[in-house]
Parts: structure tokens; sequence; C-alpha cells
């Protein structure tokens, strides 16, 4: 198995010239190098795993908070009115987790994006009536999230419809 790792040019040079000074046979120097890569690679590869690990954890925990913040929101069920609905954010909720919350959206939103891409889903309606729309599905919740990811065939559905509200998202500004 190769390993590639990417390093700036003017890293690799350094270490270059720092290797050959300190090693000046090229026998010694080549089998040196292997070993500093090798370490390199091993607390690469660590610290990766490490990020895997931590992030499991975080995103997992980022998405319970996040679905229970829409979920007090109440989009859909409470209402639409996303004026009212950004009064409430902001009457309850710090820039930060309003910021982090539109980013959990947005990631939401990405992935129902993907899924009518690899799943060859055409809405027939236009980019920002998609975007309503997959916004709209976030907003209802986790439930209409995770049931749509199941059959992305609902989505079309709603887009034929035309049950969706322009748009979930505003309440963020």
């Amino acid at each position: 198995m190769e390993i590639k790792i990417k390093m700036p040019d003017y890293k690799a040079r350094w270490w270059k010239y720092y290797l050959q000074s300190k090693y000046s046979n090229k026998k010694s120097l080549e089998s040196n190098i292997k070993l500093a890569i090798s370490k390199i690679v091993d607390e690469v590869v660590l610290k990766e795993l490490e990020k895997v690990r931590t992030n499991v954890t975080v995103n997992s925990l980022a998405d319970d908070i996040g679905w229970h913040i829409i979920k007090e929101i109440g989009w859909g069920t409470k209402s639409t009115d996303y004026e009212e609905l950004g009064k409430f954010i902001k009457n309850n909720y710090t820039k930060i987790e309003i910021k982090n919350l539109h980013e959990f959206v947005g990631t939401k939103v990405e992935i129902l994006y993907a899924l009518l891409d690899n799943n060859n889903i055409f809405l027939g309606i236009g980019d920002d009536s998609k975007g309503d729309l997959l916004k709209h599905i976030v907003g209802l919740g986790k439930e209409e999230y995770e049931k749509v990811c199941k059959n992305p065939k609902l989505i079309e559905r709603r887009a034929k419809k035309r049950d969706f509200v322009e748009c979930f998202t505003y309440v963020f500004h």
C-alpha cells in the first residue's frame, strides 16, 4: 500500500536539506527518510482517527441539538411565518447558536440535493423553488427528513403538489 502525503514544497525542501546535512551517505539518507516518513504517516493517521472518533460524537450531539431546536421553532406545526419564527429564534438563542443551526440546516439540505442527484430525481421546478422545498423539508423536522431520506420519491411528490412554503432559512436573517 502506498500512502502519499502532500506537503508544501518549502517544507519538503527543508526536510530534504535537513536530512542531507544530517546523513551524508545516500543509503543512510534513504533509510532515514523512509523512517521519518513512516513516523509522519503514523502521526497523521492517528490524528485523523482521533478526529473521526471526535467528529462522530460531536456530529451526533450536534444532530440531536439541531433537530431539537428545529422542533422548538415549529416550522409547519406552529407557523410558517418566517418573520414571527425569526423573532422567536433571536429571542431564545445566541448568535452562535443561530449560526450553528443555520450551518446544520445547510448540511442537511446539501444531503437532500445529493439524494436527488444520486437517485436521478428531476423535480420539474426551478432551482429557487427546489432550494425552498428542501429547506422546508428540513424545517419540518427530523421525522420528515428521515422519511424522505429513506424514500426520495416523497420529495418529488411534494414538489408536484407544491406542498412547501418559502423559505425556512429566512428565519435565520
